[in-house]
């Protein structure tokens, strides 16, 4: 790093293995490295974050999300009574994004209770 006076600090690299490179200057001056020793090192940083628990909470949340959008299926079911002739008329509607097979069955069984439990003209209960 080289300075100036009313210059902002400068610097550039200085290639050890190259010391040909027509970038080894610092200023006008040639730069050329003789000896170079490495030091092996280990650092070790011991911190203490108050904040982390918000980072775990919202790292469960994001696994909590991820179970619940790719291990559950989503389902809506939709009932609707309306006045008709004859008496109440019913419809159900549903819709599901997995298993769709076993939650048709279970619109059936919905039906044929309804119609077990709504209609008028059952059977007296034996006793």
């Amino acid at each position: 790093m080289h300075f100036a006076e009313g210059k902002e600090p400068g610097g550039s690299w200085v290639l050890v293995k190259r010391p040909d490179f027509h970038g080894n200057r610092l200023g006008v001056w040639k730069v050329k490295v003789l000896e170079v020793a490495q030091v092996p090192y280990t650092g070790l940083q011991v911190r203490r974050d108050p904040g982390a628990w918000v980072v775990w909470v919202g790292f469960s949340g994001v696994v909590v999300g991820l179970f619940l959008c790719f291990y559950t299926s989503h389902r809506k079911l939709w009932v609707h009574a309306a006045p008709g002739k004859p008496g109440t008329l019913i419809t159900v509607a549903g819709r599901a994004s997995k298993n769709e097979t076993a939650f048709e069955e279970a619109v059936l069984a919905l039906k044929k209770r309804l119609e077990r439990d709504l209609n008028p003209k059952r059977e007296p209960a034996r006793t």
